[in-house]
């Protein structure tokens, strides 16, 4: 609820800055974008003063060129002003189109207008300059004739006037050429004086031009002065308003900014608020897993002590009552017994349900694949429940459709757990009626098949109320339940999680006094027929081959050691007693025992240790004693731990009798084959080595986990990890000359080969084991390459073996 509250508050601070921050960008866009237009504007206006000043650049030019005209008379400058004259005409055309502000429109108009008259101005005094130059050629000419006649009166020179008047002599007669010459000299007088007149007259307009072309300049600088005037006005207060604008925009932008500061500090303040409460959080969580941890540790532990505790005077009691069920009972008698058998059967089942919730919840189970007959477990769980059954006076029904596979793959012993369970609630809570396990495949893919399995009875059935508690660890439909059928309210749970495991599904139908239908859905995949795992079934062993076997019975408890004497004081054997492990190893260094049946916890010394210190006697007959482990700790890691040190094999307490006798069978079985290849290594030699195939059999390591994967499959880590080990140890004390030092290395990995059936690499390890015994090192050299090649193939199998 916290968190919530803090993620609310840090959303709602996190959408007010993101509000304030937008609010703050529509602000500053709209102002600078005000102030934009604003100067866009003025830039605009400035344009109509730009263009008017160049207009009036324009004329000043024009009439510089018409002021250079009149005193140069060069044609050059009437060519400029006529150029300038242009671009004044396109100038004020283009003014005239643009759309001037109300009190600028009035001016620029002026402007245009004095402008055209300023135009005309200057056209005008260029007519007056152009006259005068006519009359200035005419006054030229009429100086000219003067000078040519007298001319021709002084030195009779030819000219164009003399030649013109020698043409007119040849038409007239000589007098007629001298009334002519006097007639032209008065018309050029009268003219001269005409021309004098006239150009009196253009200097007059000329000077009239003058004073008008200056009275309008100054009207155009008065106007052009006006305009500059108002626009300056114009730009002050544009200039105040921009400040104006920023300024408010600043002061905006200052109380956004300061609004934001405060939120960040908010969020900043919320989530070093939030980040020291989840620091102490943190901390009362480490705490609490650490606790946590210790406390389930602290259960595994004490559910071990509690299973080892309780195991052990079920094992007496367990024991004994076998004992004396042999004996001669009456009928009374046997009744008792046999109430104290199922009563004792009833205390181990519930202390395996303990045990096995206990693995399941801390995902210790691991499914193994092997292939089995599914026909024939289905028919075995019927076997096993249908007596439990008829003594309810119920019929068990086992229906198995022919269209079902008859070889999958999986793991049989939890599948047969699963039924185990369902079929025994169905027995518990039926009576006096019928109960029917059907099977039948529902899909059949190329590599897999969903089996069906659905077991229903006519039994007294539940509530929906009451189904919904039954997968709870520990409940039971109601509270009597317990009380009148008895159970811990872990089969369900217990079902469920290996149902889980196998990725299948269970659905359970019921209703109350009519009976549940329970509904598995179980996937497989097809099995191989060669690879088929017979289901084992109890059988008696020839107890012959104890005849004359000496035993050494190991166990701080008396009872237990009178438990293994009753049991074995009838099959011929020599039997003695040690109460630790201490004494154990005295009894084992001054005796020739067969067998030693080993208890593990003990005081002064227990039953592992002793096992490694009867592995290290310096004899090979006491050493490779068969020890097997008697005791009440068999979790996985006890048993890893168990092989680790060297003993053979466990039997789990509460024994029966038959379960002694088939361990030691195994056991002495085993060494006999492995005493009997072992005399053949010590006669191998290295060109029988060669000869010889690298090959792992993994069946009697198997047989050796009771089919557990997972203690399979660390037993399989753990040789790796100790063959790997060794090998360095063999090559560094090679390296380093300590030969003294191989054979304990390969006596180190000989037994774990052994178990793997990797004949070739034993027999290596032990004729390098005996021959360093011997002190006979002429041949370590090849023995320890071979082993090197050999030990990396082993174990290439292995890896390839435990990555399936």
């Amino acid at each position: 609820m916290k968190r919530a509250s803090f993620e609310l508050r840090v959303t709602i601070i996190t959408l007010l800055l993101f509000s304030m921050v937008a609010i703050l960008g529509l602000f500053a866009y709209k102002s600078y974008n005000e102030i934009v237009n604003e100067l866009r504007d003025n830039t605009v206006d400035n344009a109509e003063l730009v263009y008017t000043k160049a207009t009036l650049e324009n004329i000043y030019r024009a009439g510089i060129n018409v002021k250079s005209y009149t005193i140069t008379k060069d044609s050059a400058y009437l060519n400029k002003y006529e150029q300038f004259r242009g671009k004044v005409y396109d100038q004020l055309a283009e003014i005239e189109s643009i759309d001037f502000k109300e009190d600028h429109q009035p001016i620029v108009d002026s402007i245009i207008k004095l402008s055209y008259l300023k135009v005309d101005q200057m056209d005008s005094l260029l007519k007056i300059h152009v006259a005068q130059r006519v009359n200035n050629a005419i006054d030229t000419a009429y100086q000219k004739i003067m000078e040519e006649t007298e001319d021709v009166n002084a030195s009779n020179k030819k000219s164009k006037i003399f030649l013109f008047f020698n043409n007119l002599k040849k038409k007239k007669d000589k007098g007629e050429t001298e009334v002519a010459i006097s007639e032209v000299e008065e018309s050029l007088s009268e003219v001269k004086e005409t021309e004098a007149k006239l150009n009196e007259e253009l200097i007059q307009k000329e000077l009239i031009l003058i004073n008008y072309g200056n009275e309008l300049a100054e009207k155009i600088s008065y106007q052009i002065t006006k305009l500059e005037s108002l626009e300056a006005d114009r730009l002050t207060e544009t200039s105040k308003k921009v400040k104006k604008d920023i300024q408010s925009l600043n002061n905006q932008v200052l109380i956004i900014c300061a609004f934001l500061v405060a939120f960040l500090a908010l969020l900043v303040v919320s989530i070093l608020s939030y980040i020291r409460k989840n620091t102490r959080v943190r901390l009362l969580l480490k705490k609490a897993k650490k606790e946590a941890e210790r406390l389930a540790k602290a259960r595994e532990e004490f559910i071990a002590n509690v299973s080892h505790e309780i195991r052990t005077p079920m094992n007496a009691i367990s024991g004994f009552t076998d004992q004396i069920a042999k004996g001669p009972l009456t009928t009374e008698q046997r009744e008792h017994v046999d109430m104290v058998r199922k009563s004792t059967a009833h205390l181990l089942h519930l202390v395996n349900d303990v045990l096995d919730i206990s693995k399941l919840q801390r995902g210790k189970v691991v499914l193994e694949e092997l292939s089995f007959n599914a026909n024939d477990v289905f028919a075995d769980v019927a076997s096993f429940i249908r007596p439990l059954a008829e003594e309810k006076n119920s019929d068990l029904i086992l229906e198995i459709k022919s269209n079902t596979p008859s070889v999958l793959c999986g793991d049989i012993h939890r599948l047969q757990q699963i039924l185990l369970n369902i079929l025994s609630n169905a027995v518990k809570f039926t009576e006096n009626g019928k109960i029917k396990m059907e099977v039948f495949p529902t899909l059949i893919e190329q590599d897999q098949v969903v089996l069906n399995i659905i077991v229903s009875d006519t039994g007294i059935g539940m509530t929906q109320e009451q189904l919904k508690k039954i997968f709870q660890e520990f409940e039971q439909a109601q509270a009597s339940t317990t009380r009148n059928y008895g159970g811990t309210g872990l089969g369900l749970p217990i079902t469920k999680r290996l149902i889980s495991l196998f990725n299948g599904s269970i659905n359970i139908e019921s209703e109350k006094d009519k009976g549940t239908k329970v509904v598995l859905e179980l996937p497989f995949k097809f099995g191989k027929e060669e690879k088929v795992v017979k289901i084992q079934q109890e059988k008696e062993i020839d107890t012959d081959f104890l005849i004359g076997k000496r035993i050494l019975v190991v166990d701080d408890e008396p009872f237990n050691r009178k438990l293994l004497r009753s049991m074995l004081k009838d099959k011929h054997v020599e039997l003695s007693e040690a109460e630790n492990g201490k004494e154990a190893v005295k009894l084992v260094k001054s005796n020739d025992y067969d067998v030693v049946l080993m208890d593990v916890r003990m005081p002064e010394l227990n039953g592992m240790e002793a096992t490694k210190k009867i592995r290290k006697i310096n004899d090979h007959t006491k050493k490779d004693v068969l020890i097997i482990a008697l005791t009440a700790a068999v979790t996985d890691k006890d048993k890893q731990n168990y092989l680790n040190s060297g003993m053979n094999g466990l039997v789990p307490k509460p024994f029966k009798e038959l379960e002694v006798i088939t361990a030691i069978y195994k056991g002495m079985n085993f060494s006999k084959k492995e005493k009997s290849k072992q005399e053949n290594t010590v006669e191998n030699s290295l060109s029988d080595f060669n000869e010889m195939n690298t090959e792992v059999d993994f069946s009697e390591l198997v047989k050796l986990s009771g089919n557990d994967q997972a203690f399979y499959r660390d037993m399989l880590q753990t040789f790796i990890n100790g063959a790997e080990e060794a090998l360095e140890n063999i090559k560094n004390a090679q390296e380093k000359g300590a030969l003294e030092k191989i054979p304990n290395y390969a006596h180190k990995i000989s037994a774990p080969a052994r178990h793997l059936g990797a004949e070739k690499l034993y027999k290596v390890l032990k004729k390098i084991e005996l021959d360093g015994r011997k002190q006979v090192f002429d041949q370590y050299e090849s023995l320890i390459k071979l082993l090197n090649e050999e030990l990396k193939a082993v174990l290439a199998l292995v890896k390839r073996d435990l990555e399936k």
